[in-house]
């Protein structure tokens, strides 16, 4: 039988991420930035099914607005092992923007690679407009 321990650890873990992925939009990309994972929320809110949006890079919903530094600063961030926090305007399908506060996480394994880049947003347009 799995100890109490394992299953509190499990259990946060699965459950978190079935939250996390319900309450906000959510991708998961490879060390490339290459999209591998992508929620409903994803889907709903760039206009994308999620069919189209794996295997693409998040450049699809790229509105123009920030600067290449701003990504640049972005990559160097992520890539020395930081979170990175800021407010992104992106672009949907049909051509209209939206604003997301995005919280992007590097994942490395035990020998320090990084496997996975983990994006968690939140919708913040009616504020953005306000």
């Amino acid at each position: 039988m799995e100890n109490t321990c394992s299953l509190v650890n499990r259990l946060i873990r699965e459950d978190s991420f079935r939250l996390m992925s319900k309450a906000s939009i959510v991708s998961i990309t490879d060390p490339g930035g290459i999209i591998i994972f992508a929620n409903e929320n994803f889907a709903a809110i760039s206009g994308y099914s999620i069919a189209e949006l794996v295997g693409k890079k998040h450049s699809i919903i790229n509105s123009g607005h920030h600067s290449s530094s701003f990504w640049a600063e972005m990559w160097t961030t992520i890539l020395a092992g930081n979170n990175w926090r800021s407010e992104v305007k992106n672009k949907r399908k049909d051509g209209s923007y939206y604003w997301v506060d995005v919280q992007i996480m590097p994942h490395f394994d035990e020998a320090g690679t990084l496997r996975a880049i983990i994006s968690v947003r939140n919708d913040i347009t009616k504020r953005k407009i306000a």
